[in-house]
């Protein structure tokens, strides 16, 4: 009888150990975010507005190093939900593609 007592104890013990980690750990994810969210500006873009696209690795403008990593101007054509962009060339030309929000930034002139 004995036995099983100390072994019952020392599962508690384990029990009370893990909740304690995975406490510690939610604590510190939340910090973390509220660290994060601190920081983040959020954008807003509306209709006419100058902007210009990035560039990634992939696309064939991108040459090399010294390459720009901004395409554009371009004015923001429709603003779709989701944080998703419709973008027009200076010309007018519309281009039917979405892009998200988080590839572009405002052109001041």
């Amino acid at each position: 009888m004995q036995n099983g007592y100390v072994w019952q104890e020392q599962l508690m013990l384990i029990d009370e150990k893990s909740m304690d980690t995975v406490c510690h750990c939610q604590i510190y994810l939340n910090r973390m975010a509220n660290s994060f969210n601190r920081k983040v500006k959020p954008r807003q873009f509306t209709l006419g507005q100058l902007v210009l696209k990035k560039i990634f690795p992939h696309q064939e403008e991108a040459k090399g190093k010294l390459a720009p990593n901004w395409q554009g101007p371009y004015v923001v054509h429709r603003v779709l939900s989701g944080r998703a962009l419709m973008l027009a060339e200076m010309d007018g030309r519309i281009n039917m593609k979405p892009i998200n929000s988080y590839t572009i930034k405002r052109y001041y002139i």
